[in-house]
């Protein structure tokens, strides 16, 4: 088991990944997020976020 996490800490630390646009760590964070936080639109959001506001101001 511990040889495969190195071989795969390996394999990402390589530089061919690291320089390679596809294989940025920036994109596998991304792919690797759960899907459901894109579910939430912002709009929804943005409205409970105000509407918390004006509860408060007044």
């Amino acid at each position: 088991m511990a040889s495969v996490l190195e071989q795969r800490s390996k394999r990402r630390d390589s530089p061919v990944l690291r320089d390679h646009p596809r294989f940025s760590p920036r994109k596998i964070k991304s792919t690797m997020a759960p899907k459901h936080r894109k579910a939430i639109p912002f709009q929804t959001i943005k409205a409970i976020f105000f509407s918390t506001l004006t509860e408060r101001a007044s």
